[in-house]
C-alpha cells in the first residue's frame, strides 16, 4: 500500500507540472527517491480591522489595588553633652573615661531612683518616646568635658556626628566647674577668630561649626539647673537669643538628683517633657535656608598686622589684640608676636591663657620689644596666668601691677607653667614683674614669674618685686614655686615679700633636676626684702635636689622659717632626711648669707626636726660647700637649742662637713659658713670671692646686677 500511494502522489506531480520523468535504469538501485519542490500557495490577506465599532469600554467593576504609600525618613536627632547625657553602649566613643551612667553612680543620694537602662535618659525618650519617627544619631558625650578648648571639649568633638536633623546641646557644668572665662560675646568675629580659650566666644565657634559641619540642622540649646545664678546661664540664653535658637532654661527648678550634678530618673523625666513640651516643633528635618544668620554679621577684623611668621610677626598696639592672638596661634608650629608699644589691660574682664590645651604645643616667640603690659588681673581655680603653658620664648618684657588671685593649679604672672612635663621647654629673658600681687588660697604652686617649670626650661635676667602669698601652697616661690625638671637661673633677682607655708625660697622654692646632661643650677642672683615659710625656707632657694649647684649668689632678706631654714638654701639632701655621709653632688660656693636675721617661728625648741643655719639649713655632709660667707652681726635662732652660728671649713666628698651635737640631735647638719669681719660690706666680701664685675656693679656697698 504504501509503495502504491508513493506512485500515485508522483503521478499527480508529474500532470500538474507536465515534467517528463525518466523511467527507471534497469538493475538502477536509487536512493531515496528526490520529491519535486510543491509550488508556493499564495497568502490570503487579513481582514482590516473594522475602525467603524466603538471599543469595547474597560471593565470597571474590579477595583484597582492600591499602591503603598512610601514612609518618611526618621529624623535623625544628634545630642552633644556632658556626663549627663552619657549612657554605657551608647556612645561615640568607646572610651571608658566618657561614660559616667550608670557604673559611675557609686555614692547615690538616699531616696532617688538610679538610671539602670538608657531608656531612662532625657535624651532617649525625646528620641524613642515622645517623637513617633525619630531615631539617634550619634551620642557624642563625653564626661567632666568643657566647651572651652581643652581636652575632648565640644570644639574638639564638633564633627563626630553623622547626618543630623537635629542635635541636642548641652554643655556648661564642668565649664562653671573648673571657673572657665567668659570672655565677650562677639557676634561679628569669623569662625577662626573666635577665642576657643573664652566660654562665650567658644560657645559660638562650637554652633558655627556645627552648622558649617551640617548644613541645615537644627539646634536646640539647654541650660542645665547647676549653671543656675551664673554668667554661663546668660551667655547661653544671650546666644540663643540672638540667633532665634530654642533655648530650654532649667535654672528655675532643681531636678533630682541621683550624686553630683546628675538628674536620677525622675529628674530625666523632667527634663525630657520640659524639653519636648517647649521645642517639639523643631524635632524636624534639617533646613538650610536660614543659614545665614549665623555668618551674615562676620567682620574680619582690620587690626591685625602681620602674618605671625618669623619674618612677619603679629604686631599688637593694644589689649583687644592681645585677647586676639589666642586664637591666631596655631597647634604644631611657632606664632610670632611683638609689642609695638606699652599695653593698658584694665579693661580686660575675662582673661583666656594661651597655649591652655595639652599637648600645649602652640608654641611662641614673644617678643615685648622693651614694652610693658600693665594692670594685667586674672582670677581662676585653673592654671592662672597671662599663658597657662609656655612653649617657646618670652623676652624683653615687663608686667606693671599684675594681680593674680588663683585658687586651685599653680599660678604666675607670665604663666602657670614654662615648659611642661611632657617634653615642652621655655626660655624666658629680661622678663621683669614690677610691682603688683600673686596670691595662691590653693595648695598648689605659685610664683611671680609662673608656678611650675617643666623640661629644661631657662630664666635669665628676670626680676620681680611683687608680693607673693601662699599660706596653703605646697611651694611659694620668688620667681618660681617649683622648677620641676633642669631649670636654669642666672643673673635674676627677687626684691619683696613672700609668705608661704611648706617649701619657700627666695628665687625657687623647689628646684630638682633631671638625668639628661643638663643640670639645675641657680648662678649670679640675689634677694632681698622678707620671706616666711615653715620647713625648707631659703633665701635662695627652699629644698634642692641632687645634682644641683647655687653659686655666686647673695640674699639679705630676713628669714623665718620652722625648722630645715637658712640664709641661702633650706635643704640640701635629695629631699631626704639622711645627711650623715651622704655626697647628693650638691656645690653652694661663693654664696653670701647678708641676712640680718634667720630665725625659727616654732614656739618652742624640739630635738627630732632638721636644723636651720645661716647658709644652708640641712644638707650632706659630703655636698661640696664652698668659701661661703655670713654677715657678721646675724641674728639666728634655731629650733634646736644647741645648733649655734659657728665657723666651718670648706666640705667634699673626701672632707665632710664637720657637725656638732649629732649624738643627742639626730638632725642636726647645719651650714654656717664662715663670718665675716665686722667691717666688710656685701660688695667687699663679693669682690673677694671673685664676682665678675662684667655681670656685677661692686662699686656700692650692696652689689647690682648690671
Amino acid at each position: 500500500m504504501k509503495r502504491l500511494f508513493t506512485l500515485l502522489t508522483l503521478a499527480l506531480m508529474w500532470a500538474c507540472t507536465g515534467t517528463e520523468m525518466e523511467p527507471a535504469q534497469p538493475n538502477d538501485q536509487p536512493d531515496t527517491p528526490s520529491v519535486p519542490q510543491v509550488p508556493e500557495i499564495p497568502q490570503v490577506p487579513e481582514e482590516p480591522a473594522d475602525t467603524t465599532k466603538p471599543a469595547e469600554p474597560a471593565d470597571t467593576t474590579k477595583p484597582v489595588e492600591p499602591s503603598e504609600p512610601e514612609k518618611p525618613r526618621k529624623v535623625r536627632v544628634g545630642v552633644f553633652g556632658d556626663s549627663i547625657s552619657t549612657y554605657e553602649g551608647w556612645l561615640y566613643s568607646s572610651n571608658a573615661n566618657a561614660v559616667w551612667y550608670p557604673t559611675k553612680c557609686t555614692s547615690p543620694i538616699s531616696g532617688c531612683q538610679v538610671l539602670t537602662n538608657a531608656s531612662q535618659t532625657y535624651w532617649h525618650q525625646l528620641i524613642f518616646s515622645k517623637h513617633d519617627n525619630a531615631e539617634l544619631d550619634v551620642n557624642s558625650s563625653w564626661q567632666g568635658t568643657k566647651v572651652v578648648s581643652s581636652n575632648n571639649s565640644f570644639l574638639a568633638r564638633h564633627s563626630e556626628f553623622s547626618d543630623p536633623d537635629v542635635i541636642l546641646i548641652h554643655g556648661g557644668t564642668n565649664d562653671k566647674n573648673q571657673s572657665s572665662p567668659i570672655g565677650t560675646l562677639d557676634y561679628t568675629l569669623p569662625t577662626e577668630y573666635l577665642n576657643e580659650s573664652q566660654f562665650a566666644q567658644a560657645y559660638i565657634k562650637t554652633i558655627k561649626l556645627l552648622v558649617k559641619k551640617y548644613p541645615g540642622v537644627n539646634l536646640i540649646l539647654i541650660v542645665g539647673d547647676m549653671l543656675a545664678g551664673t554668667q554661663y546661664a546668660t551667655t547661653i540664653k544671650a546666644i540663643a537669643s540672638h540667633y532665634d535658637l530654642p533655648c530650654v532654661d532649667f535654672t528655675d527648678v532643681t531636678l533630682k538628683k541621683c550624686q553630683g550634678s546628675h538628674p536620677d530618673v525622675q529628674g530625666h523625666k523632667d527634663m525630657a517633657d520640659r524639653i519636648w513640651n517647649q521645642t517639639q516643633n523643631h524635632f524636624r528635618y534639617k533646613d538650610s535656608s536660614r543659614d545665614n544668620r549665623f555668618f551674615s554679621e562676620e567682620v574680619k577684623p582690620e587690626w591685625l598686622e602681620g602674618k605671625g611668621t618669623q619674618a612677619e610677626p603679629y604686631l599688637v598696639k593694644k589689649a583687644e589684640h592681645l585677647e586676639q592672638i589666642n586664637s591666631l596661634m596655631v597647634a604644631g608650629s611657632t606664632t610670632y608676636i611683638k609689642l609695638l608699644n606699652d599695653i593698658d589691660m584694665s579693661s580686660v574682664q575675662s582673661w583666656a591663657p594661651y597655649n591652655n590645651v595639652d599637648p600645649y604645643n602652640k608654641a611662641v616667640d614673644f617678643n615685648g620689644n622693651g614694652y610693658s603690659i600693665k594692670n594685667f588681673s586674672y582670677s581662676s581655680n585653673g592654671w592662672c596666668g597671662f599663658f597657662a603653658v609656655v612653649n617657646g620664648k618670652v623676652y624683653d618684657l615687663t608686667f606693671k601691677n599684675a594681680t593674680i588671685n588663683a585658687s586651685g593649679s599653680c599660678a604666675g604672672v607670665l604663666a602657670a607653667w614654662i615648659g611642661a612635663n611632657n617634653g615642652v621647654s621655655a626660655k624666658i629673658s629680661n622678663v621683669r614683674i614690677e610691682g603688683g600681687s600673686i596670691t595662691m588660697t590653693g595648695k598648689n604652686e605659685v610664683g611671680s614669674i609662673c608656678g611650675k617649670s617643666g623640661y629644661d626650661c631657662s630664666l635669665t635676667q628676670c626680676h620681680s618685686t611683687a608680693s607673693v602669698t601662699g599660706t596653703q601652697s605646697s611651694a611659694t616661690g620668688g620667681l618660681i614655686g617649683k622648677a620641676e625638671y633642669s631649670t636654669t637661673f642666672d643673673r635674676c633677682s627677687y626684691q619683696g615679700n613672700i609668705q608661704g607655708s611648706r617649701y619657700c625660697g627666695g628665687i625657687v622654692a623647689i628646684l630638682k633636676n633631671r638625668d639628661n646632661g643638663v643640670s639645675s643650677h641657680i648662678k649670679n642672683c640675689f634677694t632681698s626684702g622678707s620671706i616666711s615659710g615653715g620647713q625648707q625656707t631659703g633665701g635662695i632657694a627652699g629644698d634642692v635636689y641632687q645634682g644641683i649647684s647655687v653659686s655666686h649668689c647673695w640674699s639679705n632678706a630676713s628669714i623665718i622659717g620652722q625648722y630645715s631654714f637658712g640664709g641661702i638654701i633650706g635643704r640640701a639632701a635629695n629631699g631626704k632626711s639622711t645627711a650623715a655621709d651622704q655626697d647628693y653632688k650638691n656645690t653652694v660656693s661663693a654664696c653670701i648669707a647678708w641676712n640680718p636675721s634667720v630665725q625659727t617661728n616654732a614656739s618652742s625648741y624640739l630635738t627630732d626636726k632638721y636644723s636651720g643655719a645661716a647658709i644652708v639649713g640641712f644638707t650632706g655632709t659630703k655636698n661640696s660647700l664652698q668659701n661661703c660667707i655670713r654677715r657678721a652681726d646675724m641674728t639666728f635662732k634655731d629650733c634646736l637649742q644647741a645648733n649655734v652660728l659657728i665657723d666651718q671649713e670648706n666640705s667634699s666628698s673626701t672632707k665632710p662637713l664637720a657637725t656638732k651635737n649629732t649624738d643627742t640631735l639626730p638632725y642636726n647638719y647645719p651650714y654656717h659658713g664662715k663670718a665675716a669681719a665686722s667691717s666688710a660690706t656685701l660688695s667687699s666680701v663679693a669682690t673677694s670671692l671673685g664676682y665678675d664685675s662684667s655681670i656685677w656693679d661692686l662699686s656700692k656697698d650692696t652689689p647690682s646686677l648690671k
